[in-house]
């Protein structure tokens, strides 16, 4: 099984057990070495590091996979408010390249939450000071069942 040892920033105790054991069971997660790093109200981080096995033609990491990541943030950043995602819609700018073994961390924010959608900020950077890619995406929401 899959651990995620992140930090709770202040959402629910419940809830926080709740995102994580959702997590340990999506493959996904695994498949791209993300780690959870934090979740706090409205906000989440993530980190990865760029694996070989995500080499694109030009040798570095294929923009797929920085995509994955910001988009796993939103979505983290919109459950810590009750809620499970689906993208609807995600757009990203990437920047500068990713090398392989460069280490990536995702903070994203919701801009907007309504009752059926909300809207989410993601900033992808390198070495934790170099912005690579920022995105904004759309979601559906529904309440944590």
């Amino acid at each position: 099984m899959y651990t995620i040892q992140a930090e709770n920033g202040g959402i629910d105790k419940d809830l926080f057990a709740l995102i994580i054991e959702r997590i340990n069971k999506a493959p996904s997660y695994k498949n791209l070495g993300i780690t959870l790093l934090t979740l706090s109200t409205g906000t989440a981080r993530v980190g990865m590091v760029a694996k070989k096995e995500f080499e694109n033609t030009s040798t570095h990491a294929h923009g797929g996979v920085i995509a994955a990541l910001a988009d796993t943030a939103m979505g983290l950043s919109i459950a810590t408010q009750g809620f499970t995602v689906v993208t609807m819609d995600m757009n990203i700018n990437y920047l500068l390249p990713v090398n392989i073994g460069d280490s990536l961390i995702a903070s994203a924010y919701i801009i907007k939450l309504g009752n059926n959608t909300a809207v989410a900020e993601a900033e992808v950077y390198k070495f934790q000071h170099t912005l690579v890619a920022k995105s904004q995406g759309i979601f559906t929401v529904r309440p944590v069942s």
